[in-house]
């Protein structure tokens, strides 16, 4: 596995304690899934003022928990128009390549109803979303960049996994919305081994 969505975000909502602090759950997270894992470097798909996520993940390729590939390179990954090359690996509507780290898919409806808004601050091209990433990522207030685990639903690029729409929250799920959960989230990452 180099690959997966957190199963869980932090009780502060979007703020993580920075870039560190979210590095820290992908690898806290994936070392209790597997402790061999731990050898791995984790980072967390994020942006910042001064960082872009498509510059912290490597470059590739990355499989989720099930030895599936995700993607073969950073170009590809960040090919998310229908009809791009990340169809042939991650197809639009694909509830099944964005697992968390221990193999579960992310809910997209039915009894657990959709948790598919993963937190990223970035728009499509991998590039910082100004302005929406909760103070990178130190503060729970504001709204935040988000993309659909699933590709699929609504807003403005609802096949993006990593910019689909910015009405998501900086809160907890426990605060009043917007929050973390508003656009249907549960507060989780992206985590992609870089070594």
């Amino acid at each position: 596995m180099s690959f997966f969505v957190t199963s869980r975000g932090v009780p502060e909502g979007a703020n993580f304690g920075g870039l560190e602090g979210a590095d820290a759950l992908c690898t806290t997270l994936a070392t209790a899934a597997n402790p061999a894992l731990a050898a791995k470097t984790w980072h967390a798909y994020l942006s910042t003022a001064t960082v872009n996520a498509r510059d912290r993940i490597g470059t590739g390729p990355w499989f989720n928990e099930a030895g599936v590939l995700v993607a073969n390179d950073v170009t590809q990954l960040l090919d998310q128009a229908a009809g791009g090359t990340l169809d042939q690996t991650w197809a639009p509507g694909n509830a099944a390549i964005a697992l968390d780290e221990l193999g579960n898919q992310v809910p997209a409806g039915g009894a657990g109803g959709v948790q598919h808004d993963i937190l990223t601050g970035t728009l499509i091209d991998g590039t910082v979303a100004a302005g929406f990433t909760c103070g990178d990522w130190t503060v729970a207030t504001g709204n935040v960049q988000v993309g659909h685990s699933n590709r699929g639903g609504g807003g403005a690029a609802p096949t993006s996994w990593s910019s689909a729409h910015n009405n998501v929250g900086c809160a907890p799920l426990t605060a009043p919305a917007p929050n973390v959960g508003s656009g249907g989230g549960r507060g989780s990452i992206y985590c992609f081994a870089i070594d």
